[in-house]
């Protein structure tokens, strides 16, 4: 078992399987995912580090403090950066002096610019966690320190998954570490290394009790604030013709999200944060992403739900504007492509399976 402090984590490939319903013309979206290097990485190891509730963190009392430890850099995304600058304005008017600050002697930090989204809970900070179980790190002399966030109640119990308490620091608040251990990111945001996604699926479904399979859902976004499907409405046919439940996940609890797609053999959405619950299914679950046509950018559950082990399937939606972001943007599907894609997923069990339940919608 090595400390925390010296962690490292090797270099490795990961290979992908191409979508099983590819279509020619499409090569071009998801060619440049197939083959992912990704180097080795160590833990940063800082002195007189203030972690504040929301996200940022002052290095030996140095301003402005720096985004989860790293500086706006011109290789982020724009929105990334505009956010980071906004952050740090904010943290500027209100700094809290070392003296006033909880302390603790070891601190651990795995989260980056990027914490406070369910996605990028589970793709980008929950992996650090898997890593450190792996590689056998002892961690069990460090306070895991978890900035404020609207997901702060994911993050706690996915480290209750792991038998590991945390210290969520609400905002307005900050802790000042002695010693702070940051695990940088293992793979580039949308990408994995696929033990780490594998173990932690492992590591949730050993908390399930065996329930029963066989559940159809579709994840809808209609209470979502943002990226919807407009004719939605128009596939409530389609979907109860073949035996799907329907389902707004912000309407359950994290537990009960958990369960329930634990349950399902295939797994129907938008892309969009509904799509991470694959996490929780059993391997070559059938997973049927709705995306934009052409999009060559938005991979992250292509690739992981080849990480998985997972049977992928797409089918192309119309963005409603050009004029907006791809994230923000609403889109229209042709229901008749939808319902060509569905069957096709669904192989050779097209009819509709014996299981449904209720769910909000």
């Amino acid at each position: 078992m090595i400390d925390a402090a010296s962690f490292s984590y090797p270099a490795s490939v990961v290979r992908r399987r191409a979508p099983l319903n590819l279509l020619p013309g499409d090569e071009k979206c998801f060619s440049h995912e197939m083959v992912k290097c990704f180097p080795a990485v160590a833990a940063l190891n800082l002195q007189d580090v203030i972690v504040y509730g929301d996200g940022l963190c002052s290095v030996g009392g140095r301003l402005p403090p720096t985004a989860a430890l790293l500086e706006p850099a011109i290789t982020l995304p724009l929105r990334q950066r505009i956010k980071t600058g906004l952050l740090i304005a904010a943290r500027l008017m209100r700094s809290i002096p070392a003296a006033r600050c909880e302390r603790v002697e070891k601190g651990l930090l795995l989260t980056d610019a990027y914490f406070d989204g369910f996605f990028h809970w589970f793709g980008d900070i929950l992996p650090k966690l898997e890593a450190l179980r792996i590689t056998r790190a002892n961690i069990s002399d460090h306070t895991i320190l978890i900035p404020e966030s609207k997901y702060a109640t994911c993050a706690a119990e996915s480290f209750a998954a792991y038998g590991l308490p945390c210290r969520v620091i609400p905002f307005g608040a900050a802790v000042f570490a002695e010693q702070l251990c940051f695990i940088p990111r293992l793979a580039p945001t949308g990408n994995y290394r696929t033990e780490l996604m594998q173990g932690i699926r492992d590591v949730f479904r050993r908390r399930l009790s065996g329930g029963e399979t066989g559940l159809r859902l579709y994840v809808s976004r209609k209470a979502a604030p943002k990226r919807h499907l407009i004719n939605e409405e128009s596939l409530a046919a389609v979907l109860a013709r073949y035996g799907f439940t329907s389902v707004c996940m912000e309407r359950l609890s994290f537990a009960e999200q958990v369960a329930l797609a634990a349950e399902c053999d295939v797994l129907v959405g938008l892309h969009g944060a509904g799509l991470v619950h694959m996490l929780w299914t059993r391997e070559n679950t059938t997973v049927l992403e709705i995306r934009g046509a052409g999009d060559r950018r938005n991979n992250c559950y292509f690739s992981l739900a080849s990480d998985l082990g997972h049977n992928y399937y797409y089918v192309s939606a119309t963005r409603r504007s050009r004029f907006q972001p791809s994230f923000l943007s609403d889109y229209v599907i042709d229901v008749d492509r939808f319902e060509a894609a569905l069957v096709q997923a669904l192989g050779n069990n097209p009819v509709a399976g014996e299981r449904s339940c209720v769910v909000p919608t």
